[in-house]
């Protein structure tokens, strides 16, 4: 990933600062097919193996417990992409468990910003330090990266300009299976979300939606099957995202002509696609595993409102679902344009996505209950 696509990416909280909800318009369904599956894997790959303590690193940091101040997870001097999946449960020596984290390897030219090598690695870190445990090399040549929480453990893909592969690995960090996808390298797909439903690995294209004012979506399984759908409406400014919801994928940040659409399909090709269509000034979110429409009225009070399996308002009113500390981590200021939290094992992970010129680590970690900063 190059330091201008990592740019581009991060330029999603600008717009979430502008935009809200969602009030429904209309629900539809529509065609869609499976393709055949893809040849075996050809992408230039690094040494993960099954022994991952053969890669044990050393973090220069005091491994001192995260406090109420936010830690930044900065590997090799560099800030980490906007993104971390689950790794090992607590242990004794990880009494808070691990998550893993990508890293790209860069080198500074000249005093500008750092320049991406295309090297790239898995790093395990400590949530109860915000400590390196180890490195795993993954890839070279690598332009894009993603990667999310599967069923058995983390699903990575990387891309090049020839081909997209994904991983899927157990929370030990050892490689399950590994998949090449030639149709999708970024000379012919520019990826702008991406999320693991079940473990499946799904990918959105936004280099034609602005265009087409559609956006091609692809599901991916470890047997090399591809199931594709079409969306309607297109990123703006990068606000897609792809969660899983009811046992389905739900694309959410679609916009249009006329508002925004919420898309959804089943990843294993069992069913068209079901959209919802939604007017400017409201917004469908995920919050708690439920897909909800909120109008925006610049209050902590906003209502939200659950959507059904057809994409339409269903049951009360109420307040937003999420539990008190990552409405209070969502708040903090100072740090980027957009944050998002997660709670895992009491302690907050804070993704903050940058936009408009802003530099510096997407990833913190703290905790809110802590006696210490």
């Amino acid at each position: 990933m190059t330091v201008h696509s990592v740019l581009r990416a991060l330029a999603i909280g600008c717009l979430l600062l502008l935009a809200g909800s969602c009030s429904r318009r209309s629900a539809r369904d529509t065609s869609s097919s499976v393709a055949a599956a893809a040849p075996l894997p050809s992408f230039e790959l690094g040494a993960v193996g099954r022994e991952p303590a053969a890669a044990a690193v050393v973090d220069s940091r005091s491994p001192h417990p995260v406090g109420r101040k936010p830690v930044p997870v900065i590997v090799g001097g560099d800030p980490v992409p906007p993104r971390f999946a689950l790794a090992a449960a607590p242990t004794p020596a990880h009494p808070r468990g691990t998550i893993v984290v990508v890293h790209h390897e860069t080198v500074a030219v000249d005093g500008n910003l750092p320049r991406d090598t295309g090297d790239v690695s898995l790093v395990e870190v400590d949530l109860a330090t915000a400590s390196q445990v180890r490195s795993l090399p993954l890839g070279s040549r690598v332009e894009l990266t993603g990667m999310g929480d599967g069923v058995r453990g983390p699903v990575v893909y990387l891309q090049s300009a020839d081909e997209l592969t994904v991983f899927w690995l157990d929370t030990a960090l050892s490689v399950l299976a590994r998949r090449s996808f030639p149709a999708l390298g970024h000379e012919q797909v520019e990826p702008c979300a991406f999320g693991v439903v079940g473990d499946r690995a799904v990918l959105t294209d936004c280099g034609q939606g602005a265009i087409t004012r559609t956006t091609r979506t692809w599901a991916l399984d470890e047997r090399g099957t591809m199931t594709k759908r079409s969306c309607p409406g297109a990123s703006q400014m990068g606000s897609l995202e792809v969660q899983p919801w009811r046992g389905r994928v739900v694309v959410t940040g679609l916009g249009g002509g006329r508002g925004w659409y919420v898309c959804a399909f089943r990843a294993d090709g069992s069913s068209g696609v079901t959209v919802g269509e939604y007017p400017f000034g409201e917004w469908p979110v995920v919050r708690e595993g439920v897909l909800h429409f909120f109008a925006d009225k610049g209050t902590d009070a906003t209502p939200f409102r659950a959507l059904g399996d057809d994409l339409r308002p269903s049951g009360p009113l109420i307040a937003d679902p999420r539990r008190p500390e990552i409405l209070a981590a969502e708040h903090l200021v100072g740090y980027a344009s957009r944050l998002r939290a997660t709670l895992v094992e009491g302690l907050i992970v804070l993704v903050a996505g940058h936009c408009c010129g802003e530099w510096g680590p997407n990833l913190y970690i703290f905790d809110p209950h802590a006696d210490h900063e």
